[in-house]
């Protein structure tokens, strides 16, 4: 009785090691991996008083996350290594849009976007 009432190490080693080695835990290091604050420009980083006019860092700001945006998708193809995202490029009449990336069907991921 005393021992089934003892902790298990061995088994939580065991379970920490298949968190560390599955397809999701790789996943998230991959992606982690592909981008760091090194790659913001210097204006992202600074405060907001960084004498750039309000449109101009507007437009750097939207460049920033197109390109950040670039980067979380292809870590994560690289990571799946099937699946390919398509894109929906929009605009609204009264200004403004985007871009939605969706990756379906893939080897890890069954939808990502």
């Amino acid at each position: 009785l005393a021992s089934s009432a003892c902790h298990d190490e061995s088994r939580d080693t065991t379970a920490k090691e298949a968190r560390a080695t599955s397809p999701t835990a790789a996943s998230a290091t991959a992606i982690g991996d592909a981008f760091s604050s090194d790659t913001l420009p210097k204006w992202a980083r600074g405060p907001a008083s960084s004498g750039i006019p309000r449109n101009k860092r507007m437009e750097q700001m939207e460049e920033l996350t197109m390109r950040v945006q670039d980067q979380i998708c292809a870590a994560m193809e690289r990571v799946d290594g099937v699946g390919k995202f398509r894109e929906d490029t929009w605009s609204r009449k009264e200004g403004g849009g985007g871009r939605s990336r969706v990756l379906q069907d893939g080897k890890v991921f069954e939808k990502a976007g």
